[in-house]
């Protein structure tokens, strides 16, 4: 071969290889996380980091993330919803997204009346809501999710089985739309143990005079995004004001709170959640699940006690260890724990 030939056929392949690269490289698929709170909040950064991960990992393509916060427990005036519609359409007007995912209730409440307008013909996945939350709704074809199911009535037992001669507990919860719906759930399961337990709900209070309440049994703490007075919060950060509080253990529903002052409960893991998100993602991005709904269950969920995590067959063989001291707090109960509150 000719030198000159050989370089034409050498300056031809490198030419293919290049457009066969940057074809490869151009192949970016775009995803739109909408929170229904800020997503800087402990347990839904750990969601997010876990899913985007999750959903890198899983697909050949480049991933670009837009992310999106409705920031329900801050901004929620009537005219609010209608508003952030109209600018995520001009925002996203030119950009064409290719899987739209719902991160909490809200988000997906959102995403289904105005999917449509906002990411057109773009398919939705949902993690981080129980399945309770969607009660009779019928769900189009294009949205996929992962369900977990929020159990309160195993961390009672729990309490229970450590402090049986408790006959009073205190519920605090805030006054945000999740802080209520949740509560709402909370109560379903609290009825089981109605005539064992008399419980007491602080929830309308300023947080400050809420927190002078707080004495002599024991507490249940759900979430407080916002208190009585309108104030808004974290509620990981609220549960050790909570714990410091009371001279009572403390008891979550909730990983997060783990090392912030609760004494234990049986939590749920968002993080297990952002995980299997990212993997359900991948799949319609692959196009794979285009077409059929799709709900898939994620129950991680584990018992924690001060001491350690439990499995539930070691809480039942009574293996766990016991509560020695209040996480953060750093009181010891353990000669408390059969004490009548």
């Amino acid at each position: 071969m000719k030198p000159r030939t050989a370089l034409l056929a050498a300056c031809m392949g490198l030419m293919l290889w290049v457009a066969s690269a940057l074809s490869a490289y151009s192949a970016t698929q775009h995803v739109v996380l909408l929170f229904g709170e800020r997503p800087y909040l402990p347990a839904l950064a750990a969601l997010q980091a876990d899913l985007i991960q999750t959903l890198s990992s899983n697909s050949e393509d480049r991933i670009e993330i837009y992310n999106e916060a409705m920031d329900l427990s801050r901004f929620g005036s009537n005219n609010y919803q209608p508003l952030l519609r109209d600018f995520l359409q001009m925002k996203y007007a030119d950009k064409k997204i290719d899987v739209a995912i719902a991160i909490l209730s809200p988000a997906l409440e959102f995403l289904l009346n105005y999917g449509s307008v906002i990411f057109p013909e773009t398919p939705i996945v949902f993690c981080g809501i129980d399945k309770t939350e969607l009660g009779n709704r019928s769900l189009p074809a294009q949205v996929h999710g992962i369900l977990l199911k929020r159990e309160f009535a195993p961390t009672v037992e729990i309490a229970l089985r450590l402090h049986p001669r408790t006959e009073r507990a205190i519920v605090v919860a805030g006054t945000s739309d999740f802080d209520t719906k949740l509560l709402e759930l909370a109560k379903i399961d609290f009825g089981f143990f109605q005539e064992r337990l008399d419980f007491q709900y602080l929830t309308t209070l300023p947080l400050q005079n809420l927190l002078t309440q707080l004495s002599q049994t024991l507490v249940f703490y759900t979430t407080v995004f916002r208190d009585g007075a309108g104030e808004t919060l974290v509620p990981r950060e609220i549960v050790q004001r909570v714990s410091a509080a009371a001279n009572a253990p403390t008891y979550g529903f909730f990983e997060q709170y783990i090392g912030q002052g609760i004494i234990g409960g049986k939590v749920n893991s968002l993080s297990a959640h952002g995980v299997e998100a990212g993997k359900l993602a991948s799949e319609v991005l692959a196009a794979r699940q285009r077409q059929g709904l799709r709900l898939m269950k994620c129950q991680r969920t584990s018992f924690f006690l001060t001491g350690g995590s439990c499995s539930d067959g070691e809480l039942a063989s009574q293996s766990c260890p016991q509560v020695a001291k209040f996480g953060s707090a750093s009181r010891t109960h353990g000669s408390n724990i059969s004490r009548k509150f």
